[in-house]
């Protein structure tokens, strides 16, 4: 497996365990449609959220969080438009996050730090 992948995968489930235990519950990981994917779907009360996990193994959460543009957001957008017509899913309002995940060096529990961009866009 190429690493890219492997670190993207750790950088999502570390966001889909922290955004846990902030009382969110996931709902979809990696949807796919022919146009876009969905990192995360999470939802807490009545708002359902997609979330735009970015990682840099740098640990430049600014970086992250920028390689986030118009055309990106375009299509999470796109593709969270079309997630909800496909399902039945009840929610009074649809939020956009951005994750940043930073794997910085000689951290002693190994874990990444998850800055949180709520409301991204």
């Amino acid at each position: 497996m190429d690493d890219r992948i492997a670190v993207g995968r750790a950088a999502e489930q570390a966001v889909a365990e922290e955004l846990q235990r902030q009382g969110y519950v996931v709902v979809d990981r990696n949807a796919r449609d022919r146009h876009a994917e969905l990192d995360l779907v999470v939802r807490r009360g009545s708002a359902i959220v997609a979330v735009e996990v970015r990682s840099r193994r740098s640990g430049d959460d600014d970086a992250a969080a920028d390689s986030v543009d118009a055309r990106k957001r375009g299509k999470v957008r796109g593709a969270m438009e079309r997630w909800l017509a496909a399902r039945p899913e009840d929610y009074d309002e649809v939020r956009f996050f951005v994750a940043a995940v930073a794997w910085r060096a000689g951290w002693p529990d190994g874990r990444p730090e998850i800055t949180l961009f709520e409301d991204a866009f």
